[in-house]
């Protein structure tokens, strides 16, 4: 019995790494869309830091120009990013 386990733990543990590895891609390909515009990034706690898109690292995301701390810049891991929103059209 332990035979048949084994491959479906794998197959599972694999399913569950391409899942968050393609989550992440996707959020990091929409912070560099956005580049230079302003975004309201949701943390995993659920604060929200606004301001313009500077720099997308691997692991980090650079906001200049924060919304009411305009001579402030912060570094976000992007592993705390639970949501970007950002203005996709005009009326």
């Amino acid at each position: 019995m332990k035979a048949f386990w084994m491959p479906v733990a794998a197959v599972a543990l694999c399913a569950t790494s391409l899942g968050a590895m393609a989550k992440d891609e996707v959020m990091v390909g929409v912070l560099k869309e956005r580049s230079g515009k302003n975004v309201t990034v949701v943390l995993a706690g659920g604060t929200e830091v606004t301001g313009k898109v500077s720099n997308v690292g691997n692991n980090t995301l650079r906001l200049t120009e924060l919304s009411g701390k305009e001579y402030f810049d912060a570094v976000i891991d992007l592993d705390d990013v639970s949501a970007v929103i950002f203005r996709s059209r005009d009326k």
